[in-house]
Formats: structure tokens, C-alpha cells, sequence
């Protein structure tokens, strides 16, 4: 494969609301937040629906309920069942890397058009039993059903929280909290730099805004 020497652009854009924790959207499923984001991006933007190649999405609480969730909103949209999708999860940046994807794959000749972005609900997170199979209590559903008063009594079993676990690096055991203090030490970066730094993206997006400038919705 070799790249094509093409310019590649954004050619529109839109979300969903931002929900509180456990508030309103809470029940909505990261799937259809998805499938609705697509359907009305297909209605604002007025694309063919059969133009579009693929659709590269982003989710950190990735579960077992909709697997490669990109493929999962190909289908309950009102996009072909032609385009290929791919799931991306790298964290914080997940939504960030799966318009890179879209990027490269349009660079590689792999399409022409597609849709990039990202889908998550914390409130859907689930807890968890950990421990494997081999545990009798946890050989099915119907063990651990029979056995579920007893299960935390067993050293191999637990149950967790998935936001908590989700948001804390098993290798060095730190969450992202930690983890931001520890690259502000590392690099020197005092807190007052940050503020400014945040002050002056609100500044920018004022400006623009008051001057006319509409940003994607």
C-alpha cells in the first residue's frame, strides 16, 4: 500500500449534550448516544449516507454489551451496512485518535469520506466480579446465582467499581489525579501557567464567537 498525496479535512461536526453523573442521560446507552450523533450529523450535514466509508469511534468503557461499539451504531443508523468500523480506545485521547484513523485511512486510499469521533456514558459503567473461571463459584451464572452470598468470602473473588478501575493505571498503580500531579512535578509546570492557559482557550473561543464564528454544534 502507498500513500496518496491528498489533503484531508474536517468538513463538519456535531455532539451530543454533556450530561452530569448519574443525572438525566444517565439510562442512554454509549451506543445509541452514538447512532444518534451519526444520524444527526447525516441530517445536518445533508451527506449521502452511501457515501460514507467507515466510521472510526473512540470509547474508553469499552464492555462486553456492544462490542467494536463503531459497528454497533453502523447499524442501528441510517448508514449502509457496507461501512467498516473501528472501535479505538487510547484513553483520554481515544476520540482525538479515531479521527487520526479516519485520517490515515483516506491517506492509505482505504476511502474517501468518513465519520470520526467518540461515545462514552459513565453512568453505564458496570462493577465487576474479578476472578477466573476456574473458581467453581464462577464456572456460570447459574454458580454464581447459587453462590452469591458467599462469593466475596472467597480470597480469589471481588467485586469492583469500573469507573475507579478504569481510571487508575495497574502498572503504577495511580489514578489520572495522581498521575496530572506527577507530570506537573516532572516538568515544572506550577499551577498558575495552567490557569492562564485555560483562561486563554475561554478568551479565544469568546472572541470568535462574539466576531461571528459558529462552532460545529
Amino acid at each position: 500500500m502507498k500513500p496518496r498525496d491528498t489533503k484531508v479535512v474536517l468538513c463538519g461536526g456535531i455532539r451530543t449534550p454533556i450530561g452530569h453523573f448519574a443525572k438525566s442521560l444517565a439510562s442512554v446507552s454509549p451506543e445509541h448516544l452514538l447512532m444518534l450523533t451519526i444520524n444527526a450529523l447525516l441530517a445536518k450535514t445533508t451527506l449521502y449516507p452511501h457515501a460514507v466509508d467507515g466510521v472510526m469511534a473512540g470509547w474508553v468503557g469499552q464492555g462486553s454489551h456492544a462490542p467494536n461499539i463503531a459497528r454497533i451504531a453502523v447499524l442501528l443508523s441510517h448508514l449502509p451496512e457496507k461501512a467498516h468500523a473501528v472501535t479505538v480506545q487510547a484513553n483520554c485521547v481515544s476520540g482525538l485518535e479515531a479521527i487520526s484513523s479516519a485520517a490515515r485511512h483516506i491517506v492509505m486510499g482505504e476511502g474517501d469520506v468518513y465519520i470520526a469521533g467518540g461515545t462514552e456514558s459513565m453512568s453505564t459503567f458496570p462493577y465487576a466480579i474479578r476472578g477466573d473461571r476456574s473458581i467453581k463459584e464462577l464456572r456460570s451464572m447459574e454458580t454464581v446465582r447459587a453462590n452469591w452470598s458467599s462469593l466475596l468470602e472467597h480470597e480469589g473473588i471481588g467485586i469492583v467499581d469500573c469507573i475507579e478501575e478504569g481510571l487508575n493505571d495497574p502498572v503504577r498503580n495511580l489514578n489520572m489525579a495522581a498521575t496530572a500531579e506527577v507530570c506537573a512535578q516532572m516538568y515544572s509546570i506550577e499551577r498558575k501557567p495552567q490557569d492562564d492557559y485555560a483562561y486563554e482557550t475561554y478568551r479565544r473561543c469568546l472572541t470568535a464567537e462574539n466576531a461571528g464564528f459558529t462552532p460545529p454544534t
